[in-house]
C-alpha cells in the first residue's frame, strides 16, 4: 500500500499538484463473519502510511476506523455503510433551516416557497447514494414538516397522504424524502446499467451475487422480497432499492443471469426449506448451502435422482462439482448450523436418504449437466473419472475383485 501511494504521490508531482496530508485520511477494510453477518473490521490499526507535501516533507496520513465517517464530495460515508454521521448531519440541517424559518417574519406565501425551494434541494443532495430508510427520512424531516407547514399557515398534523400528494391532486407536494431517494437511486443504476458504464458494471456484479445468495431460479424480481429477506444478508443499495420497489408495486426489469432446474421434480432448495417454515434457521441454512455451493435438490442428489448424496451432510465442504457458478467467500459454519442443516435434507426425505419425490429426467442438454458432474465411468468399465470443482480431472483403474 506504501508503495501504491508512493507512485500515486509521483504521478502528482509530475502534473503539477501535490497531496495535502491535512485534508487526507485513509481506511483498510476486512470482513468476517458474525452474528450471522458480514461486519466490517479495522485491519489497519497498527498500520501507518505517509506521504510528501508540496514541500517534499513526509507527513503520516490519518487512519480512520471503519466506523467513522468522512466526508466526501458533501456526503459523510464509512466503509462499514452506517448513516450515523450523515443522519445527524441532515437533521441538524433540517432543524437550523426550521429555527430561522421560526424566527423570520415571512408571510405565509414565503414560507410555502422556502418549504418547497430551499431546504428540499439540501436534503435530496445524498439521499440516492445512502442507505437511509423510511423511518430515518422522517426522522430527518420532522422539524422541516412542523415549522414549515405551520408558518404556510397549514396544520402540521396533515396526514402524511395529503402532507406528500402533488399539488395538482390536492396534496401540499412536501418533499417525501423516503420515496425521493429511493427513485432516484432506482433510476441511477437502471441508467448506469444500460449505458454500461463503470457504476453499472459494479452494480451487475452486485445483482450476479444477490441471485447467487438468494439461491432462486428464474429472475429474482418475481419473488416478494420479504420471502428472500429471511436469508440474504449482505447489504447493499440494490438490496434496499428493490426492497423499496417491491413495496412501492414497481416491478424491476432488470435481466440477470438465472439459476434454471435440471430435472423434473428439482426444486430451490431455499424455496423448498422456506415452505417448510424453517423460519429464523434459514439464515444457517443458507450458510451451508452456500458452503456447498449448491443451489437445487438436483445438486445434492445422487446421479439416478433417488437420494440425497451422503457428502453433502459430512461437516467437510463438498468436493462434488454441480455447476461452474463464481461463488463468493465462505460463511463460518458451526456445528448448530449443520445440525439444522442435514435435519432439513432429511425432512426431503421418506426412508433415510430415499428423497419422497425422486427426482426424474434430465431437463438440460446432455453436455451440460456432464460438464457439470463429478463422477464418470468408462464405455469399457475399467476405468472411473473424477472431476473436481476446478475441473481437474483424475483418472482409477477398477481393479477385478477375487
Amino acid at each position: 500500500m506504501q508503495e501504491a501511494l508512493n507512485e500515486w504521490v509521483n504521478w502528482m508531482e509530475v502534473t503539477g499538484g501535490a497531496i495535502a496530508p491535512h485534508k487526507s485520511w485513509w481506511y483498510l477494510v476486512d470482513y468476517k463473519w458474525k452474528r450471522g453477518k458480514w461486519i466490517c473490521t479495522n485491519a489497519g490499526a497498527n498500520l501507518s502510511l505517509t506521504a510528501k507535501d508540496d514541500t517534499g516533507e513526509k507527513s503520516t496520513l490519518q487512519y480512520l476506523n471503519n466506523d467513522v465517517a468522512s466526508k466526501m464530495l458533501g456526503i459523510y460515508m464509512t466503509p462499514d455503510s452506517n448513516n450515523i454521521t450523515q443522519i445527524q448531519h441532515m437533521r441538524k440541517q433540517a432543524t437550523d433551516w426550521a429555527s430561522k424559518l421560526s424566527c423570520s417574519s415571512i408571510s405565509k406565501s414565503e414560507a410555502w416557497t422556502a418549504l418547497h425551494c430551499t431546504i428540499p434541494m439540501k436534503l435530496k443532495y445524498p439521499g440516492p447514494a445512502c442507505t437511509l430508510t423510511k423511518a430515518q427520512c422522517q426522522f430527518v424531516m420532522a422539524p422541516v414538516n412542523k415549522i414549515g407547514l405551520t408558518r404556510s399557515g397549514i396544520s402540521s398534523t396533515l396526514p402524511s397522504a395529503f402532507r406528500v400528494g402533488p399539488i395538482i391532486s390536492g396534496g401540499a407536494g412536501v418533499l417525501d424524502l423516503y420515496t425521493d431517494t429511493r427513485s432516484g437511486t432506482l433510476t441511477y443504476l437502471i441508467d448506469q446499467i444500460w449505458h454500461q458504464t463503470s457504476s453499472g458494471s459494479l452494480a451487475n456484479g452486485i445483482r450476479e451475487n444477490l441471485v447467487i445468495e438468494a439461491g432462486v431460479t428464474g429472475l429474482i424480481w418475481d419473488y416478494e422480497f420479504s420471502l428472500l429477506k429471511q436469508w440474504i444478508v449482505t447489504d447493499t443499495l440494490l438490496l434496499h432499492t428493490w426492497e423499496f420497489a417491491f413495496n412501492a408495486g414497481l416491478h424491476l426489469d432488470i435481466h440477470h443471469a438465472q439459476i434454471h432446474l435440471s430435472r423434473q421434480f428439482d426444486a430451490p432448495l431455499m424455496i423448498t426449506f422456506a415452505k417448510m417454515r424453517q423460519g429464523r434457521d434459514m439464515r444457517a441454512l443458507n450458510k451451508v448451502r452456500l458452503y456447498h455451493d449448491v443451489t437445487t435438490i438436483a445438486d445434492i442428489s445422487t446421479a439416478d435422482g433417488t437420494q440425497i448424496d451422503p457428502t453433502f451432510l459430512s461437516s467437510g465442504q463438498s468436493t462434488s462439482r454441480r455447476n461452474d457458478f463464481k461463488w463468493p467467500e465462505k460463511h463460518e459454519i458451526k456445528p448448530a448450523d449443520l445440525a439444522l442443516w442435514r435435519k432439513a435434507i432429511k425432512s426431503l426425505c421418506a426412508l433415510q436418504l430415499h428423497l419422497s419425490v425422486p427426482l426424474e429426467r434430465w431437463k438440460t442438454r446432455q453436455s451440460d449437466w456432464t460438464l457439470n458432474w463429478n463422477w464418470f465411468s468408462s464405455t469399457t468399465a475399467d476405468k472411473i473419472f473424477h472431476q473436481n470443482k476446478d475441473g481437474i480431472w483424475t483418472d482409477y483403474a477398477i481393479k477385478e475383485g477375487r
